[in-house]
């Protein structure tokens, strides 16, 4: 959708002595409510009101005054931020999106960016060419697009001989505002200027090349607590699920959390809206209520729905006195299946197949009806087990259960030692009065044979080889060669993944990695047509001829016992794969190879929400770069809110693996950047499996090879997981409710782990701060101290459990009941100052 402005590059600001300059300030103008008209001309009284803010400059030049230059103003009322701005221009303007949402950005185009919590958490862009706009919600410092939220606001333009001119107004209700949002707001201002030949891009937060990068925002400021009004929190539904009353009419049925953060006493309609694609209602429901400051009330909710895939609804939380005062507006998209009946594997959990090593005794499996519970009265549920006959027809019953009361929800097993391998399927019936049938719904599984090279998820997530767990670490893009002078270290290695090997050299590739005890992620397809582009006019299918490709390709290198997985997109929307394609493609692989799980590998600059629900496999790569004036780097705490995003998208099954991409490269920006240190470098490893990944990979060798100071620190790392491999991959041990404050925070996320009777606590500080932090381990009241590991000391516990510890800024420590020996951190970080006072008498 935009053409420059997503790629994710350092950049500093200009101004001052400091690297990143001195914070401007602008002070939002006071304006009376309806006196601003939004159509462009800009003559309201308000805009005639002090001096318009300019000063801006060229994008990527050193600071260098933009040569066409920009005017604005920001204002605000009761329930909207205006903006004004004024864009000088001889020249013809480039207008050639007239669409919402789209390429805005490609046209001379104006573009707002507002932070309303200053945190550098999420931000909104608002953007507008002579005919159209554009809005955009970012989260994780504007890595990652919410693709659902779209806002209802104003804009008007009007072009003149020697400038054009845009006019703004954004409900403050749109923004999701916080008790945070009482400080000062950041906000930046972005010119695209496409009507000269050579392109100008500028912006009155001086910035070298990324757009949207918080430490370079200006401040905004406004009156003391004009916001109070808007402080809703609206969370749902929970809870919720779709039935078909007793007329036949599709219902949705949830619940809706509603808190006033400091509203005041306020009575209130809380309307929920169906909106078809266009945002236009279509059926809504409305409730009058009343809550005082600091309440909280859970509303039971049930309507009218017409089927839509996915269902869209808005929430309003609208003053019951004043029907056009909006206080605060949610969006929610439900994707959700219609069926009556929907059946779900819970074991075998991983791509409802039983695999030899598992030795399942039962299947087990969730069914839930979607119909209004009085039509499940006076019928009756029939669970079959079927097995196929030569025309491959599922016609052989082999278990049957008859249940006469039939719940809305519930889990069934059935027992399943003698099958045979093969396929198998489970069919769920709804029995009227007469024996009838009324509703069907079946679901396919697989029994496969024993072979050597079986690789699977399990249900903790974690990588199996032939039922034996594995942690798999090592690089991106390392050669054989490269692998054999640092053998041992490392267990995976992934192809290039800027080319395609043909057959013949991927199994030549997997020889070698097979010589050295290692294993290989690769492409399975069989020339580069399919990971940079589609063919045109199909970019959301997959011809037979490219399936038939696909097969002959995974067939051909299935069984090598060095191949590990097979990974099907790195950034797929930037390889024009859609998720569409994408998933077409995981089904043609998964069929023919059900041995080897899926990767794909998400940039969080990407969509991460389209193709969270397709692959085995999900992995996230962290980019980020670290300043020589900043130790530690203040984003570290990217990762760990990363994987809580991806953790909700990812579907069920499937697993993470983590990745670090954090090199120093000098020529993508004038900013000074370092390597990053130990302790940034082990934070970003133990938030990852924190947060649950399984695996963890460097991005990728080639910048490594030019980076030798980073050798000692990751070979530390790994040798460091596989002395904790087996409490990493143990099941997570139950922490019950009253420990749960001591034990898990936001700012300092744990995992506590059990092998045998040993006890194993991950603990990561995710603030910029030193901090002292109390923690319990409910399950160790026996012991007297807690072995640090890899730094050798010890930490006492109380009777109860309790035990305090320092945490320098985004700090790890993983305590353990048993002494692990090894070097230590401290040992590694006097090396690595011996080995740099060297180079540098050297």
């Amino acid at each position: 959708m935009r053409n420059f402005i997503w790629i994710f590059i350092l950049m500093h600001c200009c101004t001052g002595e400091n690297v990143w300059g001195q914070e401007q300030v602008v002070e939002a103008l006071k304006a009376e409510k309806e006196e601003i008209t939004v159509d462009g001309n800009l003559d309201d009284a308000v805009w005639q009101k002090g001096e318009w803010i300019t000063g801006f400059t060229i994008i990527g030049e050193s600071c260098k005054q933009a040569q066409a230059q920009t005017v604005f103003k920001i204002a605000y009322d009761g329930d909207q931020l205006y903006f004004a701005a004024k864009m000088m221009e001889s020249c013809r303007l480039k207008i050639d999106e007239s669409r919402k949402d789209g390429s805005v950005c490609e046209d001379d185009a104006i573009e707002l960016i507002i932070d309303p919590y200053g945190d550098q958490s999420d931000y909104y862009v608002f953007a507008a060419n002579a005919i159209t706009k554009l809005d955009e919600k970012w989260s994780l410092n504007g890595l990652l697009r919410e693709l659902e939220w779209d806002a209802e606001w104003k804009v008007a333009t009007k072009i003149g001989k020697t400038e054009w001119a845009v006019e703004m107004a954004i409900p403050f209700a749109e923004l999701e505002l916080t008790e945070r949002s009482l400080q000062d707001w950041k906000f930046n201002v972005i010119r695209n200027r496409h009507a000269v030949q050579k392109e100008e891009y500028s912006s009155y937060v001086p910035l070298v090349s990324n757009l949207m990068e918080d430490r370079c925002f200006a401040l905004l400021r406004f009156a003391p607590d004009v916001f109070k009004k808007h402080l809703w929190n609206i969370e749902g539904p929970c809870g919720y699920l779709f039935e078909v009353d007793t007329y036949g009419t599709d219902r949705l049925k949830g619940c809706v959390n509603v808190e006033n953060k400091g509203s005041g006493a306020c009575n209130f309609n809380l309307i929920i809206k169906q909106v078809n694609p266009k945002s236009i209602p279509i059926i809504a429901i409305s409730m009058q209520e009343q809550l005082c400051d600091g309440e909280h009330r859970a509303y039971d909710f049930q309507m009218p729905i017409k089927k839509q895939t996915p269902l869209k609804l808005r929430v309003e939380l609208v003053n019951i006195h004043n029907p056009q005062e909006i206080l605060r507006v949610e969006r929610w998209t439900l994707n959700v299946d219609y069926e009556p009946i929907q059946l779900s594997f819970v074991e075998p959990n991983y791509r409802n197949t039983i695999y030899s090593t598992q030795n399942l005794s039962e299947i087990k499996f969730n069914l839930r009806f979607t119909l209004n519970p009085e039509l499940l009265k006076n019928n009756t549920l029939r669970l079959q087990l079927l097995s196929p006959n030569e025309q491959k027809v599922y016609d052989k019953v082999l278990k049957e259960l008859i249940i006469e009361k039939v719940p809305v929800h519930e889990t069934y097993t059935m027992p399943i030692e003698e099958l045979e391998f093969g396929s198998y399927l489970v069919r769920a019936e709804l029995l009227n009065e007469n024996g009838e049938v009324t509703f069907t719904k079946e679901k396919e599984f697989e029994k496969l044979r024993p072979v050597s090279y079986e690789w699977r998820v399990d249900m903790d997530g974690n990588l199996r080889k032939n039922d034996e767990m594995i942690i798999p670490t090592g690089f991106f893009e390392m050669t054989s060669e490269e692998l054999e002078q640092w053998k041992g270290n490392y267990s995976v290695i992934f192809q290039n993944l800027n080319s395609i090997l043909s057959a013949v050299d991927a199994n030549t590739y997997l020889d070698k990695l097979e010589k050295l005890n290692a294993y290989g992620v690769i492409y399975p397809y069989p020339d580069e047509s399919f990971i940079n582009s589609c063919v045109e006019g199909l970019e959301q299918s997959l011809l037979a001829k490219e399936k038939e490709a696909i097969r002959e390709h995974v067939k051909s290198l299935g069984r090598h016992p060095a191949l590990m997985a097979w990974v099907l997109a790195f950034s797929p929307d930037n390889e024009t794969i859609s998720p569409q394609r994408l998933k077409l493609i995981y089904d043609v692989v998964s069929s023919e190879d059900p041995f080897h799980p899926c990767v794909i590998v998400i940039p969080p600059n990407r969509s991460m929400g389209e193709y969270g629900q397709i692959g085995d496999i999900l992995m996230p790569i962290t980019k980020l770069s670290f300043l020589k004036d900043e130790e530690p780097s203040r984003l570290l705490d990217l990762t760990s809110r990363q994987f809580d995003l991806i953790n909700r998208l990812k579907k069920p099954g499937s697993t993470l693996w983590g990745c670090l991409q954090a090199y120093n490269q000098p020529m993508m920006t004038e900013v000074a950047t370092r390597l990053p240190n130990v302790d940034e470098c082990r934070s970003i490893l133990y938030q990852s499996f924190v947060k649950g990944a399984k695996g963890f990979f460097w991005y990728h060798f080639s910048q490594f090879k030019n980076s030798p100071e980073m050798e000692p620190i990751v070979q530390f790392l790994v040798h460091e997981l596989k002395s904790l491999q087996n409490a990493i991959l143990a099941p997570n041990v139950p922490v019950d409710e009253k420990n749960e404050d001591l034990l898990n925070s936001d700012m300092t996320p744990t995992m506590l782990k059990r092998v045998g009777n040993d006890y194993y606590l991950f603990a990561v500080s995710l603030s910029g701060e030193k901090k002292k932090i109390q923690l319990r381990l409910p399950r160790m009241k026996d012991a007297k101290v807690l072995h640090v590991v890899s730094e050798g000391r010890e930490v006492s516990l109380a009777e109860d459990g309790t035990f305090s510890d320092t945490f320098d800024p985004f700090e790890v420590h993983i305590y353990s009941t048993k002494a692990i020996g090894g070097i230590t951190l401290q040992e590694l970080k006097e090396k690595l100052k011996v080995e740099r006072a060297n180079k540098k008498r050297g």
